[in-house]
């Protein structure tokens, strides 16, 4: 799988923005009130009829990233544009506005927030992996089902919500002026997200128990 590459966050570039405590809404909201409503991103995103959805923080914070993901993908509109020219996966893209409060608008750029269907492209018969705790998919050697796109969401492991790119779209992306995105040869995934996340195999796998 040459041809492909993984799409992460870079939580190196200057204009990472860091975790972003916040809930997605229907509405401009603040969400320490008792009737806010949160969107829960893996269900109701696909049952709204919006124009528009709000991602509502707990407080102000300097946004100017092309790429980051919370719940969703968030890419800022010139970034989306350049990627929309390409082959995408089954999807929705919905104009996010960034809030602080209902009167205050933290934006400095236009974001698009992108969510997938649950199609599954990874290839459990030919990928290499491991069976962690719950039935959690550690994939070593990454196969594919289905690579009739340049942009989808690997689903069904633990690397679940992490984009794919071609190698076509990987170049341009490359080449463009954007910030917020690092990208990971397919061999390299799973040790790489588990470092950008503090995370180890082992915390998935069972050690095994010889008899006494």
């Amino acid at each position: 799988m040459n041809n492909f590459y993984a799409m992460l966050v870079d939580y190196e570039s200057k204009n990472c923005p860091g975790k972003m405590l916040g809930l997605f809404s229907t509405n401009k909201m603040n969400p320490k009130s008792e009737s806010f409503h949160s969107i829960d991103m893996s269900k109701e995103i696909f049952q709204t009829s919006q124009e528009k959805i709000y991602l509502n923080l707990w407080k102000k914070q300097n946004l100017n990233f092309d790429y980051y993901f919370e719940s969703a993908h968030i890419f800022s509109k010139d970034c989306w544009n350049l990627v929309s020219k390409y082959r995408i996966a089954p999807h929705i893209s919905i104009p996010v506005i960034v809030a602080t409060s209902s009167q205050t608008i933290a934006e400095e750029k236009a974001y698009k927030l992108v969510a997938f269907e649950n199609k599954q492209f990874f290839d459990n018969q030919t990928s290499i992996f491991q069976i962690g705790e719950m039935g959690t998919i550690l994939p070593s050697k990454i196969n594919f089902t289905d690579i009739g796109y340049d942009l989808f969401q690997l689903n069904d492991t633990i690397l679940r919500d992490i984009l794919i790119v071609s190698a076509s779209l990987m170049d341009t992306l490359k080449s463009a002026n954007f910030d917020g995105y690092k990208f990971v040869a397919l061999d390299n995934l799973l040790d790489t997200f588990m470092n950008d996340h503090n995370l180890s195999v082992t915390d998935f796998i069972k050690p095994k128990r010889g008899k006494l």
